[in-house]
């Protein structure tokens, strides 16, 4: 530091010495002066003597917060916040006074618990009574009388209540209403809910009147001229409504306030009914302001589906299109609407009707599943793949899918060349980046092209076409022919997979053990290009058969491509699994995304034994999919192993029972609502034989878990062996059997 500056900064420390304790301004000016400029202990000296001016200084110290110097902003800013401490430390606590419960006191002395149950047990009390109690000044009083009123009113029809409110002016009426509406439905729940609706109706309180309107409609379920008679009413006061869309608004909010899956349906349901009687052909206008038709949201709507039966099909897709739904959404929902109708497909019209209505995307994501619109015209699939390349979406996953859905198609019927050209397609236009996916996307696609030049001018034209041919069959479930024609195109070319690939799909759903298991052999036998996906189909196959040194030689081979893939941890947890290795596979299970893994991980739980934490993996199975009926029976089966009572499995079962499916009857009879004689009758119900064979080894393998399940170990094992002895190896319950009866290391086929 000069000498001249030294001076200088002397001189300011002595003016600030000499500065008039009424001017602090001017003192705290010069004190920040001294911190911009002066040495170290002068700056200490600075701080203790700003900090000493107490808090008061705070307004004069903020405006140095916009200074350009950053020191001198952070000191500043460390002052402020010191000075407001000592405020708050300065500051005189405040006593705070607990709160005295006070036991109110009303009708001569009586408290309210016993005012109440004196209404309640006596069932004496008139209106009059309770009116006069309501016309105390005293607010407590007034408070204590609507309590009475609430219990009068789950006694007494509400007509006279209603008319005593509405000689109340509008404060008082809301006031009333609102205390009516946080009602506790507990005693008496059904009529109380009732009457609360009447009386909401009677007010012309549309809110409150949809709010419990659908807790008595709840309860009257059963009674279908009941439950009717409160959907009619509830659609007289939104006929009637001045504002019709609000109503259909608070509805909306109500479905989805619910967190639980089955009252959302039920309310869903409950809306739609009341949307039908108000004006079914527009129902739909309806149902978008009731719940969002996405495919997040679309499960919920499945029940109403069944509900429009007075309307058709094109008044469907009007519908739809009014209501200004996403067009894959309407897609979707008019593909439930027609096969609730016994309708496979939809038509050529009502599909273009929809997709003109979409944008270049939308018309993308509903042609990349057109397996679910033309699942039985290779043609046709072939054809809406060829449109999303043609429409060059600018989502490249689109355009990608398409071509490898292409891929898969041309490689299925052995048309090598056109799967040449798709290949080269696809390494032209994909962007592969870092990661595994694309690196073990395109090695395999770089063999596949490699594979396909080498064979595609040794596979004779004729063996394309027999499989083609056999394919037209097989959509049309004419198995017999397919199987013919998939025979031709075997004696062609024995040593090409597609054929028997084909076969074998056929022979595993019809049950023909002998030949599945002898055609999957064959089917290894055979040469194929070597790229993940078929190594994994063939390691799934060996491991299926219990080739198990076959399946160690494919797994050696899919690990050394992806190690780590997901897929590839799954196949090796289902060999250790099914090779008795038990520990090994829940060890693979677990380090496997629950997405992934589904049940598979509580199914290694319960064959090691470990119920406990069996039971915790389907409880959270149960909660991601609570549509997924297996789970449930397992949950409930591992609780029974653990004698714990299944409180929930009522509950379920009362929202889960509509599909024509054998599960429903399963359900039933874990659950005890039907006996084992009706179960073995429900599964001789299917017309096919192959598949009444499957129904019975379903049937007898959870009969005998049942048996396991109350100690009977001699019925469960017979239970077992009766499963196996019908010999479906394609129904995992007969694999599940072979567990129980600890058959795997000793016999090689069933």
């Amino acid at each position: 530091m000069n000498l001249f500056k030294y001076i200088t900064l002397l001189l300011i420390i002595f003016q600030a010495s000499a500065q008039d304790a009424n001017n602090p301004g001017e003192k705290v000016k010069s004190l920040i002066k001294i911190l911009e400029e002066g040495g170290s202990k002068d700056r200490k000296k600075a701080k203790e003597d700003l900090l000493n001016m107490g808090p008061t200084i705070i307004n004069e110290l903020t405006s140095y917060l916009k200074s350009d110097d950053p020191e001198l902003k952070a000191t500043v800013k460390e002052l402020i916040e010191k000075l407001r401490k000592k405020v708050k430390k300065n500051q005189p606590r405040r006593r705070i006074e607990p709160r005295r419960r006070v036991r109110r006191k009303v009708n001569n002395g009586k408290s309210m618990q016993q005012w109440t149950a004196f209404i309640h047990n006596k069932k004496a009390a008139s209106l009059a009574e309770i009116i006069t109690l309501s016309k105390k000044t005293d607010k407590d009083l007034q408070r204590d009388a609507l309590e009475g009123m609430m219990i009068y009113l789950g006694l007494v029809h509400p007509i006279d209540t209603a008319k005593y409110l509405q000689t109340l002016n509008k404060e008082q009426r809301i006031e009333y209403s609102t205390r009516l509406s946080s009602v506790t439905l507990t005693t008496n729940g059904q009529r109380l809910a009732e009457n609360l609706f009447f009386l909401h109706i009677l007010l012309k309180n549309e809110k409150l009147a949809i709010r419990f309107g659908f807790i008595a409609w709840s309860y009257t379920r059963a009674s279908k001229k009941r439950s009717q008679f409160i959907i009619d009413n509830l659609a007289i006061i939104i006929k009637k409504s001045s504002n019709p869309a609000a109503v259909w608004e608070i509805a909306g909010r109500e479905v989805y306030k619910e967190l639980s899956i089955n009252k959302r349906i039920l309310k869903v349901e409950f809306y739609s009914r009341i949307a039908a009687a108000v004006d079914a052909p527009g129902v739909m206008k309806v149902l978008a302001k009731i719940a969002p038709l996405n495919s997040g949201n679309f499960v919920t709507l499945l029940p109403l589906i069944k509900l429009h039966d007075k309307i058709d099909n094109q008044g469907f897709i009007q519908g739809l299109l009014s209501s200004k739904t996403e067009p894959a959404s309407m897609y979707m929902l008019l593909r439930s609407y027609n096969r609730d109708n016994g309708i496979n497909k939809l038509s050529d019209k009502d599909f273009k009707q929809i997709i003109d209505a979409a944008t270049t995307e939308e018309k993308c994501h509903m042609l990349t599943n057109p397996i679910l619109h033309y699942k039985d015209n290779d043609e046709r699939l072939i054809e809406c793949y060829n449109k999303i390349i043609a429409l060059k979406p600018r989502k490249s996953n689109y355009d990608r899918v398409a071509r490898l859905n292409l891929l898969r198609i041309y490689e299925r019927t052995a048309s090598f060349k056109k799967a040449r050209s798709t290949v080269q397609e696809l390494l032209d236009t994909i962007e592969f980046k870092d990661g595994q996916y694309h690196a073990v996307l395109k090695a395999s696609l770089k063999t596949k092209l490699e594979y396909y030049q080498k064979i595609e001018d040794s596979y004779p034209e004729a063996y394309t076409k027999l499989i083609n041919e056999g394919m037209v069959f097989l959509y049309a479930e004419k198995h017999d022919k397919a199987l013919a024609k998939f025979a031709q195109a075997i004696k062609l070319k024995s040593d090409a997979p597609q054929a028997w690939l084909l076969s074998i799909e056929i022979n595993g759903k019809r049950g023909n053990n002998a030949n599945y298991i002898s055609e999957i052999k064959k089917y290894l036998e055979t040469k194929e290009v070597e790229t993940y996906e078929n190594l994994r189909r063939r390691t799934y196959k060996a491991v299926f058969i219990l080739e198990t040194d076959l399946a160690r030689v494919y797994l050696g081979k899919l690990s050394s491509i992806s190690p780590k893939t997901i897929s590839t941890l799954i196949i090796q947890a289902q060999f250790f699994q099914r090779n008795g290795e038990v520990k090994k596979a829940i060890e693979i299970y677990e380090r496997i995304p629950r997405y992934y893994r589904n049940n598979n991980l509580g199914l290694a739980y319960a064959r090691a034994g470990d119920y406990k934490k069996a039971k915790v993996e389907f409880e959270k199975e149960v909660l991601l999919r609570p549509f997924a009926r297996y789970d449930r029976i397992w949950l409930h089966l591992m609780k029974r192993m653990l004698n714990e009572k299944d409180t929930d499995i009522k509950e379920y079962i009362k929202y889960n029972t509509d599909e024509k499916d054998f599960s429903k009857s399963i359900l039933q009879f874990v659950a005890g609502n039907i006996s084992e004689e009706q179960l073995l009758k429900d599964a001789n119900k299917n017309p096919d034989t192959w598949q009444i064979k499957g129904s019975l080894c379903e049937a007898y393998f959870y009969i005998g878990m049942m048996a396991k399940s109350m100690k009977k170990m001699d019925k469960a094992n017979a239970s077992f062996k009766k499963c196996l002895s019908y010999n479906i190896i394609s129904f995992i319950e007969h694999t599940w059997a072979m567990y129980e009866l600890g058959s795997f290391k000793k016999e090689k086929t069933p």
